[in-house]
């Protein structure tokens, strides 16, 4: 039996699939948070399990909240004074990660059940500093679930 942060995590990615795919992206879950992004144009998706916080229920039972990061990741330009980037392109992303962390709100339940969503948030809505430094747009959509052990 996998992980139940790894469960989740998995479910997280099933759930996005056709949502990024439709958007010509690409997603999976990872553990290497820090890997380049390869290709220059392409979305890419990640899915990373990064917490699991385990509370009592009563005196048998275990609540696990699970924490999973999406983050949301695309090569900008810039414009040929290396001053701005596209705006067009930049609100479209943040839609994108808006849209994401929707999906994730209006399907709050996972595995047959056993994993429902207790929050979403979008934290950052976009790095400056992945823009300046790496020139790609960097966002992360947050969602806690709730399972119960």
């Amino acid at each position: 039996m996998a992980a139940i942060v790894v469960e989740v995590a998995d479910a997280v990615v099933e759930q996005l699939r056709n949502l990024v795919e439709s958007q010509g992206g690409t997603i999976q879950r990872i553990w290497d948070v820090h890997r380049r992004l390869q290709d220059n144009d392409i979305l890419q998706v990640d899915v990373v399990p990064t917490e699991n916080d385990r509370n009592r229920a009563d005196r048998s039972t275990w609540w696990e909240d699970v924490l999973v990061e999406v983050g949301i990741r695309r090569r900008v330009s810039r414009s040929q004074s290396g001053d701005t980037v596209d705006r067009k392109t930049m609100d479209g992303l943040v839609a994108t990660a808006e849209q994401i962390a929707q999906t994730l709100q209006d399907n709050p339940v996972l595995l047959d059940g056993r994993a429902s969503c207790l929050s979403v948030k979008i934290v950052p809505v976009y790095s400056p500093d992945d823009l300046d430094e790496l020139r790609q747009f960097t966002s992360v959509v947050q969602a806690t679930y709730r399972t119960r052990r």
